[in-house]
């Protein structure tokens, strides 16, 4: 008899790195039609990006259009768990970007509280 065991993984969420996060925001763009199941998979791993170089927000912001067009709402989720309560200097640009893709391409998305609080987190321009 087999004994029938659910894979987990990571094993602790505590555990997860800047590269693992990096990796799971790289599926995500990388899942196409499947954004919106490969969100609800992969976002309870995502942990803030506490790297420097804002890589991760990036690799977010360059996924191709039509992840925004399929799942706006999802990227931009995505980007708060990754910015946190401030955005650092480095990710401003980034999440920038990502608000204007998601409000062109998804325009319904501007009504979301994610979509508000990610505005209100951008510093304001002169």
């Amino acid at each position: 008899m087999h004994c029938h065991r659910n894979p987990v993984w990571p094993l602790d969420v505590e555990l997860t790195s800047g590269m693992i996060t990096f990796k799971l925001v790289q599926m995500l763009v990388t899942s196409g039609e499947a954004v919106r199941e490969a969100a609800r998979d992969l976002l309870p791993f995502v942990r803030r990006d506490t790297r420097e170089s804002g890589s991760t927000l990036c690799e977010l912001a360059e996924a191709p259009d039509h992840i925004f067009e399929l799942g706006a709402d999802v990227v931009i989720e995505l980007a708060l768990i990754l910015i946190g309560d401030e955005i650092g200097y480095g990710d401003a640009h980034w999440a920038k970007q990502i608000k204007e893709k998601s409000q062109r391409l998804q325009p319904e998305v501007t009504a979301s509280n994610s979509f508000r609080k990610l505005a209100k987190l951008l510093p304001i321009e002169s």
